[in-house]
């Protein structure tokens, strides 16, 4: 047994400690999810943010407009589920457990629909961002609880907010429906960032299944099934991997109502009406008319008016360009309608081996521009855009667009197809802008990150943003970088990107006297084209979103002053009982309170073990840190746990900030092989049966390592959702093995979708060696078995 007050030799604690302070880190956050992970327009709703080594608070922005929240989050309960994780996990995120801070986020009735994005920042970092979706169906949220699936009943059209969790979960949904309705589900899930993959099925009362679907938006399942009968019907959502987690957040959209699969064509002339062929559920046959504005975005939101609300949003690409639609027949070059440029060619390959032909006439050294757009709108068309002249000679071929410049005078020919195999449908649209001379000198600046963590003590390393340019029209001058909103004291290098060069790196450094502060930073690059001066402001582009964000989030952190270090050690530790791990306790300038507990992101073979946090008094150098030995883990299997130390230390300013260390190398884990629990305890029958409002009996027996001679105190533990069930604890003496709980059902006791746990504990009244392993005075060895209850004549 290792006290407190064992002894270490310096020359191993400074070996130790030189590997440490080479490999360990400074905390930074991590912003896991928001859950529910969106809400319908004029409510507000009660939210739990998920975050990594944020402790007791962190700071919170919501970007773009129609929701406000606190400007902080507060630690609150946060729900796990247990559950066995593999010792080689294929699941990264079961080896991160975040905890959840409480918000309440109000979203105003005029709020555009989409996406809004929240980051967020604690003393030693920045994190984010993530994604919040405005809808404006009706939202339900899912009661979580563990074990079998409860169906949670809603009514149509609606928005249900659920999450798959623990790993292998269900969630069902049912509702009712009328014979030949049209159901359409939509699951939002990949596209918040949610590592969900997921899989939708429909199944009627009966449990036949009607309809299944995965990967349909990406990772996001998409159905629509028409109701063969009057009755009540049933979505049942999971992770297709059978995977699970507190960030596997989604929405699922279930409507009766009109749903927009896809259109044609996919946009149109700013200012003008554009009419629209809609195919899906419950549309006009004849299409709809829409109105595009004059200014904006590019990409336009329309809410579709038509007899009964639309139940998803149609986004639809904007332009300044003449429109002009194929005419079919044209799969022969001959058959192509002539265009003459600048225009908007739209088209569709709606069917496998469709191709389109469009007619140009141009003269020698002409050059034209072909650009296909409204790809990030969800077309499924791969396209392939090909040139040939008037005898079929091809002269161009490209994924994307390009410029081409006639070799002599005459007709040409632009083809386009898919280029992959034999697709082809209604929505495998496209839009190919064309403008008769390459484009005016220009370029776009990528940042390749949205926010940089800030250290003062990084000045010979410090951070760094990637930032690329994007060159079009010949521009290849020179670009200067303007950056504004640094907070005071962090300073930037970097911003001249020389001629022709394409990308560059911005290091950020903090001074001394710099205070802990964030700022949102503006990057504008000024360059220099045919006398005119170009500036461009660098963005962050968040995957196939269709919001680009303009703000670099630069945190100023604290460094941790303190570390935590020990020896290499692999004991043995008893399954069911209290293992303890001494570390020692490198203060530097700090002498104050310091809390230790198990770090949010663990390593491999963490294995459910678990530990409390514990607090380090002023002036102590060494702790003992107390983890509780899971009852499953794997017996022979090493067994390593990471822990945080964190404290509350004043700037120079006399601000206080929450700083923390952690570190994932051998000697500062703790490590263990797993030996056999030395109490067990078995039940008579996996299950009982017994009717409500009545009283059953179970057996339960014990076994004891020979070392533990001590009386065992058995109780049930209920699922937390389990309600209307007691049971007597009972102890059985020393020398028995046996005993019975006394189980009393009320009349309304359930729901019964878990088993119960039947938890035997042996409390130690002394010091006890127990197969070379002493257990402390105050702990306790503990043994669980599980035991059902099956409601009789039901």
């Amino acid at each position: 047994m290792k006290r407190l007050n064992r002894t270490m030799t310096s020359a191993l604690v400074l070996s130790v400690w030189v590997a440490t302070s080479v490999h360990g880190q400074t905390v930074e956050p991590k912003l896991s999810y928001v859950f529910p992970a969106g809400a319908q327009r004029g409510t507000e709703v009660d939210v739990r943010v998920g975050g990594l080594h944020f402790f007791e608070y962190a700071k919170l922005e919501i970007l773009g407009d129609g929701v406000s929240g606190p400007t902080r989050v507060m630690a609150t309960d946060t729900l796990r589920f247990n559950r066995r994780v593999t010792p080689q996990s294929y699941f990264g995120q079961e080896l991160e457990f975040p905890r959840d801070y409480a918000a309440k986020f109000r979203v105003a009735a005029d709020a555009a629909m989409g996406l809004r994005y929240i980051r967020a920042w604690t003393s030693q970092g920045a994190a984010g961002p993530i994604r919040f979706v405005v809808g404006d169906l009706p939202e339900v949220i899912e009661e979580e609880v563990n074990g079998d699936p409860i169906p949670e009943r809603v009514t149509l059209p609606v928005t249900a907010n659920g999450r798959i969790y623990p790993r292998e979960d269900v969630d069902v949904w049912s509702f009712e429906a009328r014979a030949g309705e049209a159901i359409s589900c939509e699951v939002y899930a990949s596209r918040l960032g949610s590592g969900m993959d997921s899989l939708l099925q429909i199944r009627d009362k009966a449990g036949v299944l009607l309809a299944e679907n995965t990967q349909y938006f990406d990772n996001d399942a998409f159905l629509r099934f028409t109701a063969p009968e009057d009755g009540e019907y049933f979505v049942h959502i999971a992770d297709m991997r059978f995977g699970g987690h507190q960030s596997f957040v989604y929405r699922l959209t279930i409507t009766n109502q009109s749903y927009v699969d896809t259109f044609y064509p996919l946009g149109g002339r700013r200012g003008e009406k554009v009419a629209l062929e809609l195919v899906g559920a419950g549309l006009p046959e004849k299409g709809i008319q829409v109105a595009l504005p004059l200014g904006g975005p590019s990409e336009y939101l329309p809410r579709v008016e038509l007899d009964e609300p639309l139940a998803n949003t149609v986004f639809l690409d904007v332009a300044d360009l003449p429109e002009r639609r194929e005419e079919e027949p044209n799969d022969e070059p001959t058959a192509g309608a002539v265009f003459a440029a600048p225009v908007m060619l739209n088209g569709r390959i709606d069917k496998a081996g469709d191709v389109d032909h469009w007619a140009f006439d141009v003269k020698k050294g002409e050059s034209l521009q072909f650009a296909f757009r409204a790809r990030r709108i969800g077309t499924p068309l791969m396209p392939l855009l090909i040139v040939v002249d008037g005898e079929g000679k091809e002269l161009q071929r490209t994924e994307s667009g390009g410029g081409f410049t006639a070799p002599a005078d005459g007709r040409y020919y632009v083809r386009v197809e898919e280029q992959f195999g034999p697709r082809g449908g209604p929505d495998f649209v496209y839009r190919v802008a064309v403008n008769p001379t390459q484009p005016l000198p220009d370029f776009r600046l990528r940042m390749g990150r949205n926010t940089i963590n800030v250290f003062r003590a990084s000045k010979d390393k410090p951070p760094e943003l990637p930032l690329k340019v994007e060159r079009s029209g010949g521009f290849g001058g020179p670009i200067e970088l303007e950056v504004s909103g640094l907070p005071e004291g962090v300073t930037v290098s970097g911003t001249t990107i020389p001629a022709g060069k394409n990308d560059t790196v911005l290091k950020f450094v903090a001074g001394p006297e710099t205070k802990i502060v964030a700022g949102r930073v503006t990057i504008i690059g000024v360059g220099q084209a045919d006398g005119f001066r170009l500036t461009r402001t660098a963005t962050f582009k968040l995957d196939q979103d269709l919001t680009e964000l303009d703000t670099l989030l630069v945190a100023v952190g604290l460094s941790t002053p303190f570390r935590f270090h020990g020896l290499y050690e692999l004991p043995f530790a008893l399954r069911g009982t209290t293992h303890y791990r001494y570390l020692q306790l490198d203060r530097g300038e700090y002498e104050g309170l310091v809390h230790v507990r198990m770090a949010d992101r663990q390593i491999r073979h963490q294995q459910g073990t678990w530990g409390r946090q514990i607090v380090v008094q002023p002036g102590s150098n060494e702790f003992e840190y107390p983890l509780e030995v899971s009852l499953w883990t794997a017996v022979g299997l090493t067994c390593r746990s990471v822990l945080v130390a964190y404290a509350e230390v004043e700037d120079f300013d006399g601000t206080k900030h929450t700083v923390a260390y952690t570190s994932s190398l051998t000697p500062q884990q703790v490590m263990m092989q797993p030996n056999a629990e030395p109490v067990s305890v078995k039940v008579e029958r996996p299950a009982v049966v017994a009717p409500l409002g009545d009283t059953t009996l179970l057996k339960v027996s014990v076994a004891r390592d020979e070392a533990l001679r001590l009386p065992v105190k058995v109780q049930l533990v209920l699922p937390r959702h389990v309600h209307g069930v007691k049971a007597v604890p009972i102890e059985i003496p020393m020398g028995e093995s046996e005993g019975v709980l006394k189980i009393e059902l009320a009349k309304d006791a359930g729901p019964f979708n878990a088993p119960m746990t039947v938890r035997a504990v042996a409390h130690l009244d002394a010091d006890l060696t127990v197969r070379t392993r002493v257990l402390r005075q105050g702990d306790s060895a503990i043994a669980e078995a599980k035991v059902r209850i099956v409601v009789a004549n039901q």
